[in-house]
């Protein structure tokens, strides 16, 4: 008669086969559960159309601003943001983006968030800056379009002479160039857009690696961006001297500082705008029969330099899942990416779509890719590409806000 099997050996067969499905199981768990969605610092209009696309395939999450440190941030498969230095910072833990998903856009969008040449982020939503011009009182002063920064200059120097000897009431309360200085990222864009147009890429990026560092302002205002249409170095100073004569001269609204959005819209909704500098995003949002009085175009302004930077915040995508699960992430990425959900997602979030087979929601819409296209790189503009806390963003902006006001 044969030896009993041992009752140990029996028990331990049991709880090895019993381990091995609980890890099967496990693996299964972690594979097939829903990716989860972390979006960064977006606003409601964006939100809106990332859940539209998603779907129920996905488990989102919101956080008003990225953690300054990428450590803190909770576990999540894919991240969707604004890109800039905050971005780059997390795309250190981040998975490249495979080629099939980057080719879907242009390719100064798949040079966005890059590490060693590698794309890291896939571009969902494109929101330019805009100069936007009311098209009868520019013309009416002889004019047809901005295209220099000098152009720019003349055209506020007329429309406030104009101003100053009209007798229609609602003309001489308009100022000739209205933007949202009492808001911080509006007021670095603006420097930015000015930057690019006098210095091109290159002067842009040396004020963003200052400020990244920590440059003081009375240091970085003596920084050589270009070079002035006399031959002499162009500084950054020269910038916030600019606007401080625009203010001086009476071109911008006497209060340009506290400014909102909301106080820009109800200007030009009011019919009390010449020239508006904006984000497509905002012009989105003004009832339609005031816009239509407007034209728009990109700012910068390209005259100096043809091949500059399009400033424009952009938001991005990045897989952050582990190598078992960034499969499935990235055909969730796939999915928010998709050129026929990208015009309807775009009018929801109130941008441009950044798929180059796509249709845009609106000419501005498709300017602005054109604009994205046509150009060798995209910014996101210093309170963005400079800055990992925005708590340092606003600081600065205070303080160049104090310097044109002096």
């Amino acid at each position: 008669m044969g030896r009993r099997p041992d009752r140990n050996m029996i028990w331990g067969i049991v709880a090895a086969l019993v381990l091995v499905v609980a890890a099967v199981g496990a693996f299964q768990f972690v594979v097939t559960r829903k990716p989860v969605l972390a979006l960064y610092g977006l606003d409601g209009r964006e939100t809106q159309a990332i859940r539209n696309l998603a779907g129920t395939s996905a488990r989102v999450t919101l956080a008003a601003a990225l953690p300054v440190a990428p450590a803190r941030m909770p576990r999540a498969d894919i991240v969707i943001t604004r890109a800039g230095l905050g971005a780059r910072m997390v795309s250190l833990k981040a998975v490249a983006m495979p080629l099939d998903i980057m080719a879907r856009t242009v390719p100064s969008l798949r040079a966005a968030d890059e590490r060693d040449g590698v794309p890291m982020a896939m571009p969902l939503f494109l929101d330019h800056f805009e100069l936007a011009w009311h098209r009868d009182r520019l013309s009416s002063l002889g004019l047809e379009g901005i295209s220099t920064i000098d152009e720019l200059e003349q055209a506020l120097a007329s429309w406030t002479a104009y101003r100053q000897r009209t007798r229609n009431a609602v003309e001489k309360s308009t100022y000739a160039f209205i933007f949202a200085g009492g808001d911080d990222e509006s007021l670095l864009l603006l420097l930015s857009a000015m930057c690019v147009s006098e210095g091109g890429l290159s002067a842009y990026n040396a004020v963003s690696k200052s400020l990244a560092a920590g440059a003081a302002l009375d240091v970085l205002s003596g920084m050589a961006i270009g070079v002035s249409a006399d031959g002499k170095p162009l500084t950054f100073g020269a910038l916030l001297d600019r606007l401080a004569s625009w203010s001086k001269r009476g071109y911008m609204h006497p209060e340009w500082y506290a400014l909102h959005d909301k106080d820009i819209r109800s200007m030009i909704e009011g019919d009390g705008a010449f020239i508006s500098a904006q984000l497509l995003s905002f012009h989105r949002t003004i009832e339609y029969n005031a816009i239509t009085r407007f034209s728009s175009g990109r700012f910068p302004l390209f005259g100096a330099y043809p091949d500059g930077a399009l400033v424009a915040p952009l938001t991005i995508a990045l897989v952050t899942a582990s190598h078992r699960r960034a499969p499935r992430a990235f055909e969730l990425v796939r999915t928010l990416a998709d050129v026929a959900t990208a015009r309807e997602a775009a009018g929801t979030a109130g941008r441009s779509t950044t798929l180059a087979a796509a249709t845009a929601p609106d000419i501005q819409a498709a300017d602005a890719l054109s604009f994205a296209a046509s150009s060798p790189a995209v910014v996101s503009g210093w309170y963005r590409d400079a800055f990992a806390d925005e708590q340092k963003a606003h600081e600065f902006a205070a303080l160049a806000r104090a310097a044109i006001r002096r």
